[in-house]
């Protein structure tokens, strides 16, 4: 069994601001937002998650008027709404949990064999926040340094400096999954047969759409994409190992342990959030692609959403690490 670790949701350049953990029923949870794609039938008013979430009301008060019209992030503004981490249902449509992906990112993946049984575990660029007193969300700021130090778990560790830094930059955490229960080439024949809960993921219509076209069309709908050599869903598995209990996808619930970014900086160095903890994985023995391991921390790439464990040394630690953070409803 292969582990993915996957970047997926706003980043600086595609959404320009982080998501947010949000404190939900006593339980910090991730409100993962997906980026912005102007080719998309799902708008951003479109999305509710935990039942109660619009997605657009969140963004509306976390971030400016300014900054939301030149990121293309407004109610109304078309978005890529995947992964599909738990079933869900936009207007009249119910989309089955499932992972696009494609060109470049699709062909590593293709190159490491990436198939049934394998598991992502999705990661991004977060920040916490909470209700302000006028009941609206705002991200933390340097008067929630103490809340931080806890939820971080940097109790007697952490100077002002570098909370202060955390507040500005965010985190890189992990907060969801999923198992591959089959997988489905778009750019094979065999694509004929993909469950109809799977033909409106967003990578199956837009390739339906795009081959549709004549040349000169494609290329006014989406210049630089090459869905005609690389372009897949990957399904997600039922249950978490065939074992009824988990699901195979799902968001997990917040915890330190899942947090990427290492915080063990001396201070003649600068915090940066893409540098990751040296002893976050269970064991020595393992490989990711694009991943540098320095002497005091791990290197994630500035770039590059699929970073794949290539060997099985991970496959209990990420089994576990599931099992212990799902979400309860």
């Amino acid at each position: 069994m292969k582990v993915i670790l996957s970047r997926k949701g706003f980043d600086s350049k595609m959404g320009g601001k982080p998501s947010p953990i949000i404190n939900i029923d006593g339980k910090w949870k991730y409100l993962p937002l997906p980026i912005p794609y102007p080719v998309s039938d799902t708008i951003y008013d479109d999305i509710v998650l935990y039942n109660k979430y619009k997605i657009s009301d969140v963004i509306e008060e976390l971030v400016s008027e300014k900054i939301r019209k030149k990121n293309n992030i407004n109610a109304s503004d078309k978005c890529h709404l995947d992964p599909i981490l738990e079933l869900t249902k936009i207007g009249n449509k119910t989309l089955q949990p499932a992972l696009g992906q494609s060109d470049q990112a699709e062909s590593a993946l293709k190159k490491c064999g990436v198939d049934k049984g394998d598991v992502f575990l999705f990661f991004g660029w977060y920040k916490f926040a909470k209700k302000n007193q006028e009941d609206k969300y705002q991200y933390f700021s340097k008067g929630d340094k103490d809340q931080l130090r806890e939820l971080l778990g940097l109790e007697g560790r952490a100077n002002n400096a570098l909370l202060d830094k955390i507040i500005s930059d965010g985190i890189h955490v992990i907060y969801g999954y999923l198992q591959v229960g089959e997988k489905y080439d778009l750019c094979d024949e065999g694509h004929s047969n993909i469950p109809e809960g799977l033909k409106c993921h967003p990578h199956y219509k837009f390739h339906q759409e795009y081959f549709s076209k004549s040349n000169k069309e494609r290329k006014k709908l989406e210049p630089k994409l090459k869905t005609n050599t690389h372009n897949s869903i990957y399904a997600a598995a039922s249950f978490l190992n065939n074992q009824k209990g988990i699901p195979g996808s799902g968001l997990l619930n917040y915890h330190k342990d899942l947090v990427l970014s290492h915080f063990d900086i001396p201070q003649s160095e600068t915090y940066k959030k893409s540098q990751w903890k040296k002893d976050f994985f269970s064991c020595n023995n393992y490989t990711f692609t694009h991943i540098k391991q320095e002497k005091d921390y791990i290197q994630s790439p500035a770039r590059g959403q699929e970073l794949i464990c290539k060997d099985n040394a991970l496959q209990q630690w990420a089994i576990n690490l599931i099992e212990n953070h799902k979400q309860k409803k």
